[in-house]
């Protein structure tokens, strides 16, 4: 079924002294175009039910861009610098999931260290990914995804990541650039050099 919201954003930009106001339509089959493949989805299916102890887990199945957090009041990354990066994306999705900031700031190869350090108790560094994990590239390939599904065989898993065209884009333009996607760990390796995962606890 498709929905349709409509999120009215104001921002004062300094630079301008003056309100900006943007009225953006948001299509949420926007995120059926990004999808790797539907039908094999449930071959590296999230995990609905939460997780044990503290650190809940509550994963839809794609982003929803209309909620705040992917807005400038929520996320940090949400201005027009930045958005459409894969930072954007990676903050977005993880308050999706878990409800609360990640705490990271900076660059996409330093995200996975960064939640580590802001939520000790509840994340842990680790080569291995788990459903719910954040994954940090390289310094060298500087890039963050959000893992989603995990190969029965322990060859693979499911990602989901943002800012495929590497470039900067507008606040609409960044509702279609991301997608869900499918890596046995060599191909990872080999796209995003020597990556480190915050795995939940």
């Amino acid at each position: 079924m498709l929905v349709i919201g409509l999120i009215i954003y104001m921002k004062k930009y300094s630079a301008f002294g003056s309100i900006c106001i943007v009225i953006v339509i948001i299509c949420n089959s926007f995120t059926c175009l990004n999808q790797d493949d539907e039908s094999n989805f449930s071959q590296y299916n999230i995990e609905y039910s939460s997780l044990e102890g503290e650190n809940q887990l509550t994963l839809s199945r794609f982003p929803r861009f209309d909620s705040a957090a992917y807005l400038v009041y929520v996320n940090p990354y949400s201005q027009a610098e930045l958005y459409g990066q894969c930072t954007w994306f990676a903050w977005g999705r993880f308050y999706e999931i878990y409800g609360y900031s990640p705490g990271f700031l900076g660059n996409g190869c330093e995200c996975a260290y960064q939640l580590v350090n802001t939520h000790p108790d509840l994340f842990m560094l680790s080569e291995t990914p788990t459903v719910g994990a954040i994954g940090s590239a390289d310094v060298e390939h500087n890039h963050v995804w959000v893992v989603v599904g995990i190969d029965e065989d322990g060859n693979g898993c499911t990602i989901q990541e943002g800012n495929l065209d590497g470039q900067t884009n507008s606040y609409l333009d960044s509702l279609t650039d991301w997608r869900q996607k499918h890596y046995t760990y060599s191909q990872l390796k080999k796209k995003y050099g020597e990556v480190i995962y915050a795995i939940p606890i």
